[in-house]
């Protein structure tokens, strides 16, 4: 009976804590009652939803001072660069239509999120996969090189807030002190 109640107890905080940490898609919606509130979008923290890469070409003479991990493929060398799910990010720019984040220090390290034109209000914060034309592409502009972007899936990774951040921001408690008899 003791184990059990208190393998009860172990589920009910593993339940509780793993609820804490949920995460919800960063939507138009979400943007607007955050703002709303006078919260700066820029002090928030933001994941991704799923892994991305950035691959480029590189000669043999700079395998040396980049960064990333650089391999040897079909006798050429490659600067690949991973982004991976659940990694955190930091807004660092804050525009009517779009978001640039940074998952890592430096500068020309940001990229932009924005919600594909194609879709409507509730649709979710993503990378994008367009150039400053609005054209298609597969490419990305990262640390001042071109880097072709690979995705794992078949969807650009798209923006995550933790959901207590939005529930903190929907009601206002406090705690009745009591009164004492005079």
């Amino acid at each position: 009976m003791k184990l059990l109640f208190n393998l009860f107890i172990l589920l009910s905080s593993i339940f509780f804590f793993a609820s804490c940490n949920e995460k919800i898609y960063f939507t138009p919606d979400i943007r607007n009652k955050i703002e709303s509130k006078n919260i700066d979008l820029r002090s928030l923290q933001y994941f991704i939803d799923n892994d991305i890469m950035f691959k480029r070409e590189i000669s043999s003479d700079t395998t040396k001072i980049i960064s990333g991990k650089v391999i040897f493929e079909n006798l050429k060398y490659y600067q690949v660069i991973a982004l991976r799910a659940d990694t955190k990010g930091v807004c660092t720019a804050v525009y009517p239509d779009r978001l640039m984040l940074s998952f890592e220090v430096g500068d020309n390290k940001n990229i932009v999120f924005s919600i594909p034109k194609s879709q409507g209000s509730y649709d979710v914060y993503q990378m994008m996969k367009e150039d400053i034309y609005g054209n298609p592409t597969t490419t990305i502009m990262y640390d001042g090189h071109i880097y072709n972007m690979i995705l794992k899936y078949n969807f650009l990774p798209r923006l995550m807030i933790r959901k207590r951040v939005i529930e903190k921001q929907d009601h206002d408690s406090r705690i009745m002190k009591g009164r004492s008899i005079n």
